[in-house]
């Protein structure tokens, strides 16, 4: 970490402050810290590049749907699903919009939604958002890859929460 805020220095000062490359560099250092669980330190380097974010590409740009998505995990990682929930819809709508249905990274999104909304019990929110990152990433990825595999346990789960077991049944029998 101590490097990357080295580079930050250098590419304010060679760049200049509202730019693409210092809005990611600081992006990187908040995630960094916050994958390090220094999470006071993560909530300070995410409220400085989300400006720097909004002000370098815009609010309705890829990457700054990547930094509140990762944003997102450090709310969920504080205990604040409310505010991880609302950055997630933010993410997931620009998304929506800028990269199509089928994208991976939208199916990323939708997943981290949907296993926040199971978490939070609002099954009926959460079972579209999980069955089309599992269609989605089946498609693209195969049946057997690990994030497949997590979408469908995580779809798997919601039924079983919701009091369907026999709709978790069904689903993993016809993965197979």
């Amino acid at each position: 970490i101590p490097l990357l805020e080295s580079v930050l220095s250098i590419r304010r000062a060679k760049a200049g402050e509202d730019t693409t490359i210092v809005a990611r560099t600081m992006g990187n250092l908040a995630a960094q810290e916050s994958d390090a669980g220094h999470l006071d330190r993560a909530q300070a380097w995410f409220d400085k590049a989300q400006p720097a974010y909004a002000r370098a590409y815009g609010t309705d740009h890829p990457d700054y749907a990547n930094l509140l998505a990762n944003y997102a995990a450090l709310k969920r990682k504080q205990g604040d699903p409310s505010r991880a929930e609302e950055l997630l819809r933010q993410a997931l709508a620009i998304r929506v919009a800028k990269l199509g249905q089928a994208h991976l990274l939208l199916a990323k999104t939708r997943f981290e939604l949907g296993t926040l909304l199971l978490e939070r019990s609002a099954y009926s929110d959460a079972e579209p958002l999980l069955r089309l990152a599992y269609d989605v990433r089946a498609h693209q990825l195969g049946a057997d890859h690990p994030q497949t595999q997590a979408a469908l346990e995580a779809l798997s789960n919601l039924y079983i929460a919701a009091g369907q077991p026999q709709k978790a049944a069904a689903l993993k029998r016809s993965a197979q």
